[in-house]
C-alpha cells in the first residue's frame, strides 16, 4: 500500500497542494499521514521559549478541519487520513517519518512560485527537496488541478534514465493515459544520443511517449517555455543527476521568465 506525507501549515497554499497531490495519487489504496511541526524558538539568553501544548491542540482543530475538508471534496478516493504533529525542524522531522515509515510520496505546496526558477528557491520546500530520499511533488501557489494528459519530463542525461525510478511516472501516466514527453536538454553542443535508445524507449513502451531535445545554456528557461508550449500538465526531474538539478534551481539563476507558469513538479528519487 503506497505512504503518503504531507507537510502542512494549515495555509490556504498548503490544503491546495494536499488536494492537488491526493487529486493525482489517491485513486489507489493508501495511507496518507498529514504532518505539522513547530520548531522551539531559542532567546538570545539560550531559553526555551515554548508554548507547545498551545500549539499541539491548535494543531488538532486544524488537523480536523482539514481532514473534513479533503473527505468532503475528494468523495470516492481511496486513502486513510492520520495526522502527526511533531516538535523539531522541518526537514529533520520529514527525513524521520519517511525513514521509519517508509514514505513512497511526500506532497507539498510552495508559495509565490511564478516560473519554474521560482518555484522552490525561498521556500521550506527548498531544503526538503534536496535531501528527502523518495519521490517529492511540488504545487505551486495557486495550482488549479487538471488530469494529467501531457507530462513532461527533463533530463539532461538519457544514462540517467532506469525502469526503477521511472515506475512511479510510468505507473501514473497510465493511470490518466498521459503522454510522457522526454524532454532532453544540454548545454554541451556535441552531446551525443546514446547507442542503447532502444533499451531507453522501453521503458515508455506501456504508455504513449514522446522524445525531444534542446541545447539551451539556460536549462529552466527551455524547460518551462517547451512544457508551456506543449500544454503540459506536470513537470517531472530526476533528483540525482549530475549537477542538473543543483543547476536548476540554483540561487544564482537570475533570468526571468518571459512566462509565469503554475507547473507543478514531480521529482523523482533514486
Amino acid at each position: 500500500m503506497k505512504k503518503i506525507l504531507i507537510p502542512t501549515d494549515f495555509s490556504d497554499n498548503a490544503t491546495n497542494a494536499a488536494l492537488y497531490g491526493l487529486s493525482l495519487f489517491g485513486k489507489e489504496e493508501c495511507d496518507v499521514i498529514l504532518l505539522n511541526t513547530f520548531n522551539i524558538p531559542y532567546t538570545g539568553h539560550d531559553v526555551i521559549v515554548t508554548n507547545n501544548d498551545k500549539v499541539q491542540d491548535d494543531s488538532k482543530v486544524h488537523f480536523d478541519k482539514l481532514i473534513n475538508k479533503i473527505n468532503g471534496e475528494l468523495e470516492g478516493n481511496n486513502f486513510r487520513i492520520t495526522a502527526e504533529f511533531h516538535v523539531g525542524n522541518l526537514e529533520t522531522v520529514i527525513n524521520g517519518i519517511v525513514e521509519d515509515k517508509q514514505i513512497d510520496q511526500v506532497i507539498m505546496g510552495t508559495q509565490g512560485a511564478s516560473g519554474l526558477k521560482k518555484v522552490l528557491i525561498g521556500s521550506s520546500t527548498a531544503s526538503v527537496v534536496g535531501s528527502v530520499s523518495t519521490n517529492l511533488l511540488a504545487v505551486p501557489e495557486n495550482s488549479v488541478y487538471s488530469i494529467p494528459n501531457k507530462i513532461v519530463l527533463a533530463i539532461n542525461d538519457y544514462n540517467d534514465l532506469n525502469e526503477e525510478i521511472l515506475a512511479p511516472l510510468v505507473s501514473l501516466a497510465q493511470h490518466f493515459d498521459a503522454e510522457i514527453m522526454l524532454y532532453h536538454v544540454t548545454d554541451i553542443l556535441d552531446d551525443k544520443v546514446p547507442e542503447n535508445l532502444d533499451v531507453i524507449y522501453k521503458y515508455f513502451s506501456k504508455v504513449k511517449h514522446s522524445v525531444h531535445s534542446a541545447f539551451s545554456d539556460d536549462a529552466a528557461f527551455a524547460i518551462e517555455e517547451f512544457a508551456i508550449n506543449e500544454s503540459a500538465n506536470l513537470l517531472a526531474v530526476l533528483r540525482y543527476q549530475k549537477g542538473f538539478f543543483a543547476k536548476l534551481f540554483h540561487k544564482s539563476l537570475t533570468k526571468q521568465m518571459i512566462y509565469h507558469a503554475k507547473l507543478p513538479m514531480l521529482v523523482l528519487n533514486n
